[in-house]
C-alpha cells in the first residue's frame, strides 16, 4: 500500500514538473534549435545570398526592354520568425491564426543573415525590389513598420504585396511581371517561385519531381533558403530503417 501511494505521489510530482515547465515534446523542437542556435544554418543562408548576388549579376546582362526586378518572400527568407515557433513549444500549443496575428504585430524578429547585404546590393544596381508574402493584409502597417525598422531598401505600400482574397502569390507575381522583368526570386518554400508548386502542394513525390523538372532554375533564377520549421511536407509519413535482428 505504501509503495503504491509513494508511486502515485512520484507520478503526480513528475506530471506537475512537466506542466510547470510548459515545454512539450514537439515535432519542431529540433527544427527550432537548428534555426535559432546552429552555425550551419547561418552558413547556408549566407551562401544562398552570395549565390543570389552572382545570379543577379548574370541575369541583369539579359534584360532588354523592361526595368529589372527581384522578388523576395519575407518570413524565413528576409525575416527570422523562429521565436514564434519557440513560443508554441514553450506554451504547449499549436499554430493558430490568433497567435500568429499577434506575432505579426508584436513578435520578436531578426534578419536572415545575408538578406540586407543582398537587398542593398540589388538596390545599388538600380533593381526594383518587391516583397511578396502571405502575411495578412490587415496587418500591413505593422509589417511595413517592421521592415523599415531594419532599414530594408524600397519598402513601401506598392512594393510590399501581402495576402489578399483571390490574389495568391502567383497572381501578385504576374502583377509585377506586367511592368518589370523579374530577374530573380528568393524564397524558402517552392510556391514562392512558381504556381506549379502550389498545385498538389502536399504531394511530396510530385513536388520532388517538379523540382527535378525545373532543376536548371535553382541557383540561377530561383534561390531557395533552408526552412525546417514548416512546409507542405509536414504530414508526410516517416520512413525508417528496418533493423533485422
Amino acid at each position: 500500500m505504501i509503495k503504491k501511494t509513494l508511486a502515485s505521489v512520484l507520478l503526480g510530482l513528475s506530471l506537475m514538473s512537466v506542466l510547470n515547465a510548459k515545454e512539450c515534446v514537439s515535432p519542431i523542437t529540433r527544427s527550432v534549435k537548428y534555426h535559432q542556435q546552429s552555425a550551419e544554418i547561418r552558413a547556408l543562408q549566407l551562401q544562398s545570398y552570395k549565390m543570389a548576388k552572382m545570379a543577379l549579376d548574370n541575369n541583369l546582362k539579359l534584360v532588354k526592354d523592361k526595368k529589372p526586378a527581384v522578388i523576395l518572400d519575407l518570413d524565413e527568407t528576409v525575416l527570422n520568425t523562429f521565436d514564434y515557433a519557440g513560443y508554441l513549444i514553450k506554451n504547449c500549443i499549436k499554430y493558430t491564426p490568433e497567435t500568429w496575428d499577434k506575432f505579426e504585430k508584436e513578435g520578436s524578429l531578426t534578419l536572415v543573415p545575408g538578406a540586407l547585404d543582398f537587398l542593398e546590393y540589388a538596390n545599388s544596381k538600380g533593381v526594383k525590389i518587391f516583397y511578396i508574402s502571405n502575411r495578412t493584409q490587415k496587418n500591413k502597417a505593422f509589417t511595413l513598420k517592421t521592415l523599415k525598422s531594419f532599414k530594408l531598401p524600397q519598402v513601401s505600400e506598392e512594393s510590399v504585396l501581402l495576402k489578399e482574397k483571390g490574389k495568391p502569390k502567383a497572381v501578385r507575381r504576374e502583377l509585377v511581371a506586367k511592368d518589370y522583368a523579374i530577374v530573380l526570386q528568393v524564397g524558402d518554400t517552392l510556391h514562392d517561385f512558381d504556381a506549379i508548386f502550389a498545385k498538389d502542394a502536399k504531394n511530396s513525390q510530385e513536388q520532388r519531381a517538379k523540382v527535378l523538372q525545373n532543376a536548371q532554375k535553382f541557383g540561377t533564377e530561383w534561390i531557395i533558403l533552408p526552412n525546417s520549421l514548416y512546409g507542405t511536407w509536414e504530414d508526410e509519413p516517416i520512413k525508417a530503417w528496418q533493423n533485422k535482428k
